[in-house]
């Protein structure tokens, strides 16, 4: 065997090699793509979680020392009812 039959014979044989990795990396694309997005989103919802949970501390620490905010409401006065 010459030197050029072994490699046409090594280009034969890895030809195929090419078709089998387009179609793995077809089947493993999806599920690597929603794992990859799905790690994404859970980090814009821990993000939103923290910054409503700051915004309420914020807004417990500082509610307290502004005071009343609106006029209280009035006080009711008991009705008389004249009985005839």
């Amino acid at each position: 065997m010459t030197g050029s039959d072994a490699r046409r014979r090594s280009a034969r044989r890895c030809s195929g090699d090419q078709g089998v990795a387009i179609i793995e990396a077809a089947l493993i694309m999806p599920v690597f793509l929603v794992l990859v997005f799905g790690i994404f989103e859970y980090g814009v919802v821990f993000r939103d979680y923290l910054t409503a949970a700051d915004a309420t501390a914020e807004a417990a620490k500082i509610a307290p020392s502004r005071g009343r905010t609106s006029r209280p409401a009035p006080a009711r006065t008991p009705t008389t009812r004249c009985w005839r």
